[in-house]
């Protein structure tokens, strides 16, 4: 596992990267947590857990819970490429 900056909006993210995960998915969870613009470390950390979550769902299409479900669609909705 290695840790890799991720820059958006000016602000530099810190995150791990798995040994397995394909450059693609990880540029994927990179910009959905960004996107959620975690303020605590306890943000980032639950942005981190719904990154997977998100990568899951939408390229495998795993469901989950609707409480998770729902949490996700929520979190979708702020995803940008800017």
């Amino acid at each position: 596992m290695t840790i890799e900056p991720y820059i958006k909006k000016n602000k530099v993210y810190f995150i791990k990267k798995t040994s397995q995960e394909p450059n693609e998915h990880f540029n994927m969870r990179c910009n959905f947590i960004a996107s959620q613009e975690p303020k605590t470390q306890e943000d980032f950390n639950k942005c981190t857990v719904y990154s997977h979550i998100f990568i899951n769902n939408t390229l495998y299409g795993a469901m989950y819970n609707d409480v998770v479900m729902n949490k996700l669609i929520e979190m979708k909705k702020k995803i940008y490429d800017k």
